[in-house]
């Protein structure tokens, strides 16, 4: 008797129009540079798009162990957090995951014989161009609110959101680089960039020295870094990092005031 109640329970909500809401989650997405650059890429709109308003938007990209051309696998870490009521409902925003074909990366950077080389190309890598190619189409497109585009990535990811904020520090309104690294030599390039950097001090993937080379030249220029180590951490600590109470709220506080 109480299942053929509740199923009479859901057929009346059903008929009144009261039908349980729709699952929150990413579309797949293409795009195509002018270059014929393809890019496959994950979309997360806001649940509701005010008229006349604008909503800030999230480069998120993955690691090396996410590359590919299925768009599945880029969302295996992290994407899952966008996707909660409680996130709709406090950062409505844009999020975008490109996928990194299996040969590429994100920034100037490649790991030889189990070590990592970041590059000092003056010119973003092919996937890194492809992911600022893909920004300015979508921007151009959508109610984005340029004055709030953020840019994170973990590993892999965490090397490109550094290479790309390089090549366009007025672009971004703030970055999240976790267990990645950078070029030393063109700190100046991030000097109106708030950024944060995670890393686990036993890090056997990326070293840990990295990240704190990086935070050791931003402050020694009183520039707007912060550095979160996990003493005991791995590599995958993105989870920890990403799960850090002050990050989303420092993230969307940042507003640029000068855009590409």
């Amino acid at each position: 008797m109480k299942y053929v109640f509740l199923s009479c329970v859901a057929i009346f909500m059903t008929l009144c129009g009261e039908s349980t809401p729709e699952k929150i989650q990413f579309s797949k997405e293409s795009f195509t540079s002018k270059s014929d650059y393809k890019l496959p890429y994950r979309l997360l709109k806001p649940q509701k798009i005010e008229k006349d308003e604008g909503y800030p938007l999230i480069i998120f990209l993955h690691g090396a162990g996410e590359r590919g051309t299925d768009n599945e696998k880029q969302l295996m870490h992290i994407a899952s957090s966008f996707t909660t009521e409680s996130y709709q409902k406090d950062y409505p925003s844009f999020v975008i995951f490109p996928q990194c074909p299996e040969d590429g990366y994100w920034g100037t950077v490649e790991k030889v014989d189990g070590k990592w080389y970041v590059g000092e190309s003056q010119d973003p890598s092919p996937s890194g161009q492809a992911v600022l190619d893909l920004l300015d189409d979508f921007i151009r497109r959508n109610p984005v609110d340029r004055s709030r585009i953020y840019i994170a990535g973990l590993s892999m990811g965490g090397f490109g959101t550094l290479d790309l904020v390089r090549h366009r520090p007025n672009t971004f309104a703030a970055a999240v680089s976790i267990c990645g690294g950078g070029n030393r030599r063109y700190v100046t390039n991030y000097r109106h960039m708030p950024i944060w950097l995670f890393h686990g001090a036993k890090d056997p993937v990326v070293p840990v020295s990295l990240s704190r080379e990086m935070h050791v030249e931003f402050k020694a220029r009183n520039m707007d870094c912060q550095y979160t180590e996990y003493p005991e951490g791995g590599h995958d600590v993105w989870n920890e990092a990403w799960a850090e109470p002050g990050l989303l709220p420092w993230l969307f506080s940042k507003q640029s005031e000068t855009k590409d």
